[in-house]
């Protein structure tokens, strides 16, 4: 790989060791990153707790200590997320997921495994690309693609913070939610005794 220019990806990990955050699967992704001849200098930061010596045995032991860094945990946003230049996220299922709002809000591009809430966070070509979750070959291929194409993940990241402005503000969130309430408190409630049939 070119050592020229890198490119920084980076991942909220501090539960990484849970088998759902999709460990051996980001160990995939790095396998399959350094096996392109073709790869730009790219760095992998991982931030999270300091309880993850197990997966920086692994990384060692893979030989893959040179995409990837150990940040800790620390103030993600505004120290971090600016350096960046894409998020990703391996997790094998997932709600919504809070640290892929984050990125975007601060205009990243996202790479994101398609399980759980995140298809409802990204959209697929648009925001940033979802991979069916095991295909490491797939995930690889967005990532070199962002790295290659700059104008793209520029794109992709300020149509990201667009969206979470407009669709998961919080204002607009707790709107939304008391609208939801007050129409539920409005409805009657007719309870039925057992046996008993509607009129």
């Amino acid at each position: 790989m070119s050592g020229q220019i890198t490119h920084r990806f980076c991942g909220r990990a501090q539960t990484l060791n849970r088998s759902v955050k999709g460990a051996q699967f980001f160990l995939d992704v790095l396998t399959t990153m350094s096996n392109i001849p073709s790869m730009p200098s790219a760095l992998f930061v991982v931030f999270g707790n300091t309880a993850l010596r197990h997966l920086q045995a692994r990384i060692r032991e893979r030989n893959l200590g040179h995409l990837v860094t150990f940040a800790g945990y620390g103030e993600l946003q505004a120290d971090v997320y600016p350096a960046m230049d894409v998020a990703i996220l391996t997790s094998s299922t997932e709600g919504l997921s809070i640290s892929l709002l984050e990125a975007m809000a601060w205009g990243l591009p996202v790479v994101a495994t398609a399980v759980g809430g995140n298809s409802e966070i990204v959209q697929h070509g648009y925001t940033g690309y979802l991979v069916k979750h095991g295909d490491a070959d797939a995930f690889a291929e967005h990532l070199v693609t962002l790295t290659k194409e700059p104008d793209l993940c520029w794109r992709l990241g300020d149509a990201g913070r667009k969206t979470v402005s407009e669709r998961f503000d919080v204002n607009r969130v707790a709107e939304e939610y008391s609208a939801l309430y007050e129409g539920l408190a409005s409805q009657t409630v007719i309870r039925r005794k057992p046996g008993e049939s509607p009129e």
